[in-house]
């Protein structure tokens, strides 16, 4: 069976994605059933905006490399999202990815961020590894250089 599926392309990264984003990601959750998203929001913010819009129709996972601010954590608490925090690491930062970092970096950051997150999540046992999820790259509000 052939399917289709819509490709969104933004000119740039930012918040005024936000919105068509989380769109998106309800269409494909129609489209798919897929039940599990995985957010990457280091303060937290853009997985709130996930979590009010969803209303709990899917189990959410927000990701961040640092510490989201307690009362963000509070209120994804308060939704029913899991949060993943991982202190200064990112799996495909570690010495000796530089190869697979920079491959996931030649299509994209927001993909190579949605890779990580998904590792992040499966390594704090959030998920299993080859569960189908969703996985939403953020904002593009934070970048780390490439040599990191």
């Amino acid at each position: 069976m052939n399917k289709t599926s819509k490709t969104y392309c933004f000119s740039e990264p930012g918040l005024k994605n936000t919105e068509s984003v989380i769109q998106a990601v309800s269409e494909k959750i129609h489209e798919t059933g897929i039940k599990t998203v995985i957010v990457a929001s280091y303060s937290g913010k853009t997985a709130i905006q996930f979590a009010e819009t969803l209303k709990k129709k899917v189990r959410l996972i927000a990701v961040s490399w640092k510490k989201i601010p307690p009362e963000n954590i509070q209120t994804l608490k308060d939704e029913g999202v899991t949060v993943c925090e991982y202190e200064d690491y990112l799996p495909l930062h570690e010495a000796g990815k530089n190869l697979i970092r920079n491959t996931y970096y030649t299509l994209g950051q927001g993909l190579k961020v949605c890779v990580e997150v998904v590792l992040i999540a499966v390594d704090k046992g959030a998920i299993s590894a080859g569960q189908d999820v969703i996985a939403v790259g953020g904002t593009g509000g934070f970048r780390l250089s490439r040599d990191h």
